[in-house]
């Protein structure tokens, strides 16, 4: 597994520093408003892993003040476990014991009840009162009511003003044997992963991804992220809080991005999700995934507990 650092100045972490991990890929059109997010929630260091990008993502990394940069040309899906597993829990037990950490992609932004008026210290403050060591979150998928080529997002805007609708959906959740001991499942991507009509695909249609992540948590040395970072191997005092990644894979260059995984088939399952959503663009009517019966516009943090999406007192 080799990580080249490639930073110019030394990592330093405080002991009461809040930390993103994040591995990428050409992600040079996200980068700029997912830095902007994370620093305004109050996170104040960064690392991140480039992997062998092409678009001027690490040169943007290596100028921002606030970022660390490793760079790897070995492949994504063969590390430790697949999905940059291996790169995640060896740096994050070298560089962040001890310390909160959320290890995101690079589309997506966590939100919590409350979150607008809110800072990821007071939050991580509250759970260190309590003892709890993670935040169990959905994932939700967020698009545009415009066709893929016509959104129109560029770098540093506000991921919303572009993709702000999600499936108003029922999301459902399955006993697992690894901490938080739930995954849960729906959104837009079971949805069209459940209606693809191309019958060459009808393996894939009930393999829909797990929506629930762990990924921030009080990193612990010798903990370890499984299944990207839908659980843990350590269990550990769950947050008595439910909150989401707001994902915003779902943009313009949506397309290019399937067509270019699945030919590296470096994603799980042989980049089995990169497939099926290259099968859905081509069904979409009007070359959307907005549907008027189900997509809902994303009006905040009230609105998704009203929905019971996230929740203040969620149990396990």
């Amino acid at each position: 597994m080799a990580l080249e650092f490639i930073s110019p100045r030394a990592i330093d972490i405080p002991p009461d520093g809040h930390v993103v991990l994040a591995i990428v890929r050409n992600e040079a059109l996200r980068l700029p408003y997912l830095l902007t997010w994370y620093r305004k929630l109050g996170f104040d260091r960064f690392i991140f892993v480039d992997n062998d990008s092409t678009d001027g993502t690490r040169e943007f990394l290596l100028a921002q003040p606030d970022t660390y940069v490793f760079s790897t040309q070995d492949s994504f899906g063969q590390s430790g476990g697949g999905a940059g597993v291996g790169w995640k829990n060896s740096l994050l037990d070298e560089y962040c014991d001890g310390r909160w950490v959320i290890v995101p992609d690079a589309d997506e932004i966590l939100v919590w009840p409350g979150s607008e008026t809110d800072s990821i210290k007071r939050l991580t403050g509250w759970f260190d009162s309590i003892g709890a060591e993670t935040l169990v979150m959905l994932m939700i998928d967020m698009y545009s009511d415009k066709p893929f080529g016509q959104i129109g997002y560029l770098p540093g805007a506000p991921f919303l003003d572009y993709s702000p609708y999600f499936d108003r959906t029922r999301y459902y959740s399955v006993h697992t044997q690894s901490c938080p001991f739930r995954q849960y499942y729906g959104g837009v991507r079971e949805r069209l992963f459940q209606g693809l009509k191309d019958p060459a695909l009808d393996a894939l249609r009930w393999y829909a991804p797990t929506i629930s992540k762990v990924a921030l948590t009080r990193w612990r040395k010798g903990q370890q992220f499984r299944n990207s970072t839908h659980e843990l191997k350590i269990p550990v005092k769950v947050a008595p809080m439910r909150g989401a990644l707001l994902h915003f894979k779902m943009l313009d260059d949506l397309p290019q991005k399937c067509a270019a995984e699945v030919v590296r088939g470096q994603h799980h399952a042989e980049s089995r999700e990169y497939k099926v959503l290259t099968a859905a663009i081509a069904e979409a009517p009007n070359g959307s995934f907005y549907d008027p019966e189900i997509s809902l516009r994303y009006e905040g943090t009230q609105q998704l507990e009203a929905l019971k999406y996230i929740k203040r007192d969620a149990a396990f």
